[in-house]
């Protein structure tokens, strides 16, 4: 007896961020951003990419236990675009930054770190990664057009 396509359901699940924490990064896994030269060239840029990406796992551990409890943690869109502005405003607003963590960051660092998060978070929601990757491109693009 021959199962017809409409006769079958298939269940998809939602890929799991857990499933990923111990995935080395590797600059292959991030998205394609099409920054600047003056952005992408700055050393700090890549140092930065790297630790966007594995502050989106870090920050899925709980706080307050002994114990390194991961719990997964599915972004919505109005979230990604409140971090990507908490950062926006960091890096506008980098007397506040520096002030707060003693150092001087360029754009170059904030513009890496949200490529890396947001990188790490395609692996899970690739759609939602790259509707936040086009409000960070487009947050860059009229920063470096004002400045």
């Amino acid at each position: 007896m021959a199962l017809h396509l409409a006769q079958a359901t298939v269940t998809a699940f939602p890929l799991l961020p857990s499933a990923f924490i111990d995935m080395p990064y590797s600059s292959g896994l991030l998205l394609d951003g099409r920054f600047d030269a003056s952005l992408t060239d700055d050393p700090q840029f890549r140092s930065a990419c790297k630790s966007g990406f594995e502050a989106y796992f870090e920050d899925m551990y709980e706080d307050g236990t002994s114990d390194d409890v991961f719990v997964d943690h599915f972004y919505r869109y109005d979230e990604v675009v409140d971090f990507l502005m908490e950062w926006r405003e960091l890096s506008m607003g980098d007397a506040f930054f520096e002030e707060r963590f003693g150092v001087h960051t360029p754009l170059a660092w904030h513009v890496g770190f949200m490529l890396g998060w947001l990188s790490a978070l395609a692996l899970t929601d690739r759609e939602l990664a790259l509707r936040g990757l086009g409000v960070l491109v487009a947050d860059v693009t009229r920063v470096q057009v004002v400045a």
